[in-house]
């Protein structure tokens, strides 16, 4: 198993979402007011009670999606692992995965040992970031129900 060095340059979506701290009491069934431990099942408090944090969306969000598996149109650079919290706060990047040639999406190798260029000379990022809220509007517009969206043009480096 090995890592890959991953470079995109183009139009990406930044997708924020909002984290909320949590707590999920796994005793619910039984009345034990702030007791220790539950009379009924004999949990402890600190067993019972699981924090986290978790934004707004459903778990199943990109399942759900219309059209299919949502990550067949848009997908996370963030699947190695989670974003930290900033300010209670995650950002994804979400990258086309289709529609490369219908954005001009320049192919760029990263990672390779040798000299690599590449020319924005061509770009005409206007119109490029026109296309892509265009070709991803269905998109854009069911991950605006949870979190904060704002289409960008640039580099991204990630691995997978």
């Amino acid at each position: 198993m090995g890592i890959n060095h991953n470079v995109h340059i183009g139009p990406y979506l930044r997708v924020t979402a909002t984290m909320e701290k949590k707590e999920i009491d796994y005793c619910m069934q039984h009345e034990r007011g702030n007791a220790d431990y539950c009379p009924k099942c004999g949990r402890s408090k600190k067993d019972r009670i699981y924090k986290h944090e978790s934004d707004n969306a459903p778990d199943d969000w990109e399942s759900k999606y219309k059209k299919g598996d949502f990550h067949d149109y848009l997908i996370s650079t963030s699947f190695m692992s989670d974003p930290d919290t900033v300010k209670g706060k995650k950002t994804y990047i979400y990258l086309p995965n289709r529609h490369y040639e219908e954005l001009n999406i320049l192919n760029v190798d990263g990672g390779k040992y040798s000299e690599e260029e590449v020319s924005f000379d061509e770009i005409d990022v206007p119109g490029t970031i026109k296309k892509f809220k265009s070709l991803f509007k269905d998109e854009i517009e069911y991950l605006k129900q949870w979190f904060d969206v704002k289409v960008k043009f640039g580099y991204i480096s990630y691995c997978s």
